[in-house]
């Protein structure tokens, strides 16, 4: 068939094919705003791309922007998504959620947008009805399960039964640390464990924070807080000699904490996609609900060399669970 002839075809299918695959040589055009480049989200998308390649859509077309945890960048970066004729839009953790949302919005388009790395969608303004979507936005949550959080605070008193006192830590600007902060603080009390809060407001200040806090509480908890993990060799550096234990909300934190309960953020990108396939394929958002991990799909990690830097060993773990050690 000649190239003409192939895209009059196109052009006539178009209207029929909305919401399915792009007539674009035959691609389907994703657009990816990502907050910044470490483990968790690179993973998260990671998994959301190799997820549509296997539900039948591999031949992708990604427009992928990252906003390196610049939120001036992060709203150019959101409008410059919006104002393209994607077939669906992604957006890896709140804060861009919550961008390409208010882009779409500015310009008053309906495009399929997913989150995924978002904590609290609904506390953050994404929808009100994360089981029904009332728009054009659904996704996936990173919320841990309250079980897997309620273990992550309670190991603070199996690794030191004399343990009394929680550090907290996490940047006050993002919505999604505050959620699980408030859980957290929840879980500590019912342990008798005496909270110190501190926050930060971005990254400058961590090093000195941690090192501050260290000196005050048993243990430090950190929630999955994009500020923190994108610079979590700032809290290594913070503890310096000091033992004190750090648990972390993700796995791809651990190079400067000791202990995790984690999601795997690939298979919540895997996930995404195919809530993702559904859409491409007409799927109704309104019958798309959020998806939630579960806590039979986490991991006990640990980072043995840190561990061992404070005086710790892997005999120390609970043996309740089944620890891996982290790559």
């Amino acid at each position: 068939m000649k190239k003409t002839k192939l895209l009059m075809l196109c052009t006539l299918m178009a209207p029929a094919a909305i919401g399915l695959v792009a007539c674009d040589n035959g691609k389907t055009d994703i657009g990816i705003l990502q907050y910044g480049a470490f483990d968790a989200l690179d993973n998260a998308r990671k998994g959301f791309i190799d997820g549509l390649k296997e539900g039948g859509f591999g031949n992708l077309k990604i427009d992928y922007q990252n906003a390196q945890a610049d939120a001036p960048a992060n709203a150019t970066l959101a409008k410059g998504l919006a104002a393209k004729n994607h077939k669906l839009n992604l957006a890896i953790a709140t804060p861009c959620a919550t961008a390409m949302k208010a882009a779409q919005e500015a310009i008053g388009s309906t495009t399929p947008l997913l989150f995924t790395a978002t904590t609290d969608p609904v506390g953050a303004g994404l929808l009100t009805n994360k089981d029904a979507p009332e728009g054009y936005i659904t996704g996936t949550s990173d919320l841990q399960p309250s079980e897997a959080l309620d273990n992550q605070i309670k190991l603070v008193k199996k690794m030191n039964s004399g343990a009394a006192n929680l550090g907290i830590y996490y940047c006050a600007n993002e919505q999604n640390s505050q959620a699980q902060a408030e859980l957290a603080k929840a879980v500590a009390a019912s342990e008798g464990l005496t909270v110190t809060e501190k926050t930060c407001v971005d990254a400058n200040s961590i090093k000195m924070d941690i090192a501050d806090l260290a000196t005050k509480v048993d243990a430090i908890w950190i929630p999955t807080d994009n500020t923190v993990a994108n610079n979590i060799g700032k809290v290594k550096e913070g503890l310096g000699a000091n033992k004190t234990l750090v648990i972390v909300g993700e796995e791809g934190m651990l190079s400067g904490a000791h202990l995790t309960i984690s999601i795997s953020y690939y298979d919540l990108g895997f996930k995404t996609a195919e809530l993702a396939c559904k859409i491409l394929k007409g799927d109704a958002i309104k019958d798309i609900p959020v998806f939630y991990p579960t806590v039979d799909t986490c991991s006990y990690l640990y980072n043995k060399a840190n561990l061992e830097a404070s005086g710790f060993s892997v005999a120390d773990l609970p043996s309740e669970f089944t620890w891996k050690e982290a790559k």
